[in-house]
């Protein structure tokens, strides 16, 4: 039986989750056809932190999600596949719609309903 090739993704993270995870970009390997899902399942089983942060902590606004420069909801994860060299940004929104990650050189617009 053969092995699933592996995929390298990049995830940046903001605060608290970086003090989950010890750093704010943590390099990734995933098989082939992994999901967003599975990338945030995957970071939940290596870092207890993460998961409280992400799935158990109660906060008032989700965590923002972006695959690259696309906004992903919560409640896509499941069906958006990530790619070999993909970067996933993952932070608590805190006012506004736009977005400047420090250090990153990023600015993301959010999408809200």
């Amino acid at each position: 039986m053969g092995r699933a090739s592996l995929m390298r993704v990049t995830v940046k993270v903001g605060e608290p989750l970086r003090s989950a995870v010890g750093s704010r970009r943590v390099a990734w390997e995933l098989p082939e056809g992994a999901t967003v899902a599975d990338l945030l399942s995957s970071l939940a089983d290596r870092y207890p932190g993460f998961r409280h942060e992400f799935y158990e902590r109660k906060i008032d606004l989700p965590h923002a999600l972006f695959l690259n420069d696309d906004q992903i909801k919560l409640d896509e994860v499941e069906k958006t596949p990530v790619r070999e060299g993909d970067t996933l940004f993952i932070f608590l929104p805190v006012a506004g719609d736009k977005l400047c990650l420090i250090g990153w050189a990023a600015t993301f617009t959010l999408v809200t309903p």
